[in-house]
């Protein structure tokens, strides 16, 4: 048996991406760009995923997510963060370095038991290594999604994983 630890709400600094509906050059993707910057249209208009997640993974789309968005975008010329998805035949809009709610998960070592896995995650937080051998990711990505793995990050996992529940109940079985 294999088992993971699921974390919800942890602020992280990753990377997020939207769909562009301009399908022709990418100085049309860019003039969208600047159209979604100046009506400020970018969270009701556009669904904005976390890089290569494709069920999104973000949790709070409030105004300080589009701030921060809007304040990504004008750091650079539009056209630097737009893409061609050649597979899927659409240009899509890269933002670096958001802070977002996500939810993260990690694969744990222990693989005999549940209780195991809970002594596990309970010595992690006690030593404060949870990235010490450990790949931890945002829930639905293959790999990764975290730009910075810092002391900040760490605290607030460790907050989130003694805020009531159980740990027990934060640890799933790997199917």
């Amino acid at each position: 048996m294999k088992f993971k630890l699921k974390v919800a709400g942890v602020p992280v600094n990753t990377n997020l991406e939207t769909t562009l509906k301009s399908r022709t050059t990418k100085e049309e993707a860019a003039k969208e760009v600047e159209r979604m910057c100046k009506g400020k249209v970018l969270l009701e208009e556009y669904v904005w995923r976390i890089e290569g997640n494709p069920h999104g993974g973000v949790n709070d789309f409030g105004a300080d997510l589009q701030n921060q968005i809007l304040e990504r975008i004008g750091e650079e010329e539009p056209d630097e963060s737009v893409f061609w998805d050649g597979t899927r035949a659409v240009y899509e809009l890269n933002v670096y370095q958001v802070s977002v709610n996500t939810n993260l998960e990690v694969a744990l070592k222990s693989e005999t038991s549940k209780e195991d896995a809970v002594r596990e995650v309970e010595s992690m937080c006690r030593e404060k290594n949870l990235f010490d051998g450990y790949d931890w990711k945002t829930e639905g990505r293959s790999e990764g999604g975290i730009n910075e793995f810092s002391a900040d990050l760490q605290n607030d996992i460790i907050e989130r994983i003694g805020q009531g529940e159980k740990i027990g109940d934060l640890i799933e079985e790997i199917l």
